[in-house]
């Protein structure tokens, strides 16, 4: 269930939106674009981290606003400190898999480069919390043409989503394949055609004869070690969130490596 509320400055002809829902745990969340808190004046102050919870909120609280596509330009989304946008260590990066969800300019976040361990949890979380395995953690090559079968039984060329994954549906995991009407045209990878079908991923495996591998992005020891004790904390959390999540894979846990 989700309610949805338009906030407008007509004298600057702007408007934002906020979006009220309940979690997967029954709690009530609400998502603001940043327009709205332009326009409300609920400006976001800088963060500093004193705790694992705190981290953990949020990172999903960036997650929740991926629908909106509205940015503070140069600002960090994890901290909420500004930078100069042509630092070369201001990063803007999309969430892996995010396509699946959203369309682009959806799903980017902003950080500067100091954070990129916490995009990464960002990606941790976001895999667990829609049950979608990105390609980066796959040997699935989005540079590629595949192969899809029609309800008609007819074979084609199709595509994969740039940033897309497995996702499970019904307890089942597919994959996006997307085509053309026409099984002569011409295809270009990462492309977005007009056709588009959720194919069960072990028949997509068996059709292009490739042998899944899965790698799951634990962080090894040796950042762990070399992480602040705040960070530590994170990124175990995150290995053992990661380690229930993958053992709770059964369909696919053969592909995992």
């Amino acid at each position: 269930m989700s309610a949805s509320l338009v906030v407008s400055d007509k004298n600057k002809h702007i408007s934002g939106e906020i979006i009220i829902e309940k979690d997967k745990d029954k709690n009530i969340i609400v998502n603001r674009s940043n327009i709205s808190n332009i326009i409300s004046g609920n400006t976001p102050c800088e963060l500093n981290f004193n705790s694992l919870n705190e981290i953990v909120e949020q990172i999903k609280i960036i997650l929740y606003g991926m629908c909106f596509s509205s940015r503070y330009c140069g600002m960090d989304m994890y901290t909420n400190k500004y930078y100069d946008v042509d630092d070369d260590k201001f990063c803007n990066k999309y969430l892996y898999g995010i396509q699946q969800i959203y369309n682009i300019p959806g799903g980017i976040v902003m950080f500067h480069k100091s954070n990129d361990l916490l995009f990464q949890c960002t990606n941790i979380e976001f895999m667990i919390t829609e049950n979608i395995i990105p390609f980066q953690y796959t040997n699935i090559d989005n540079n590629k043409i595949y192969l899809v079968k029609r309800t008609s039984g007819d074979i084609q060329n199709a595509c994969i989503l740039n940033n897309g994954g497995l996702f499970l549906k019904d307890e089942t995991f597919m994959i996006s394949n997307n085509f053309s009407s026409s099984k002569d045209e011409i295809l270009y990878p990462k492309a977005i055609n007009n056709f588009q079908k959720a194919v069960v991923l072990e028949d997509f495996l068996i059709l292009n004869d490739i042998k899944l591998e899965i790698k799951m992005p634990y962080f090894d020891s040796q950042i762990i070690n070399s992480s602040s004790n705040i960070m530590s904390e994170v990124l175990n959390y995150y290995n053992n969130k990661l380690k229930l999540f993958s053992e709770g894979l059964n369909m696919i846990e053969k592909y995992i490596i």
